[in-house]
């Protein structure tokens, strides 16, 4: 079973390059202005006892910021393989912030290291998928938790289908208003959402590693939040 980009990922990654400057516009608008409250109801009553956490595909730091508001105490290193994210990611104004430039699939840290490792919109990003989850397998401490918010394929045939289409064909328009020209270009994440498993087989391939789960939101505003433990 795919899992990842693939070929695909020079594309996609090139495009949030370019978009870089207006990523939040973009994401409130694709989202229909609810990613800042998915991204809290993910990590909601999950970070308090967390010393050290990993913000996986940390785009402009955003997620890290939301964070910060249940446990302002953790360190949080923020990851992107984009200098450009990075650059706005590191005025996020907290002492335990750090930001490192890096592919999912070769994480520069030791075994065991974070209490939680938290991603956003960033996941169906990576080029392989499998390598990405064995690195956050790897990194993450034996009772640490994987909590996931990303993009939704159903295993329904028909709503697969409308959702595909709202990325293919609504998202540029949606990105035009944000961004400007170089908005039309988030056409891409069709790409990142055709390569994605549908729910039910993605939730099989974490489980691989992290066999509870808890998935907090699903179908709604076409995302899902998912918190996964390995006990």
């Amino acid at each position: 079973m795919g899992f990842g980009l693939q070929q695909d990922w020079r594309q996609v990654i090139n495009v949030l390059q370019e978009i870089a400057e207006d990523y939040n516009q973009v994401n409130k608008l694709l989202s229909l202005g609810n990613d800042l409250k998915l991204r809290r109801d993910a990590v909601k009553d999950n970070l308090s006892n967390m010393r050290r956490v990993l913000d996986l595909g940390c785009g402009n730091g955003v997620f890290t910021k939301i964070a910060y508001e249940e446990n302002p105490e953790m360190e949080v290193v923020m990851v992107d393989i984009l200098p450009e994210m990075l650059h706005y990611a590191k005025q996020v104004e907290k002492p335990k912030t750090n930001a490192v430039q890096a592919l999912f699939e070769n994480l520069p840290f030791r075994n065991g290291v974070f209490d939680a490792v938290i991603t956003a919109f960033a996941l169906r990003d990576a080029a392989d998928g499998y390598k990405t989850l064995d690195e956050v397998d790897r990194i993450l401490h034996r009772d640490g938790r994987f909590i996931v918010c990303d993009l939704i394929k159903p295993d329904n045939t028909l709503l697969e289908k409308l959702f595909g289409f709202y990325w293919l064909a609504v998202s540029p328009l949606l990105g035009i208003v944000a961004a400007g020209r170089k908005g039309a270009k988030v056409w891409v994440i069709w790409k990142t959402y055709r390569r994605w498993p549908k729910l039910s087989s993605f939730i099989e391939i974490i489980r691989s590693k992290f066999p509870r789960y808890e998935l907090r939101r699903k179908m709604r505003f076409g995302v899902f939040v998912a918190v996964f433990r390995r006990s």
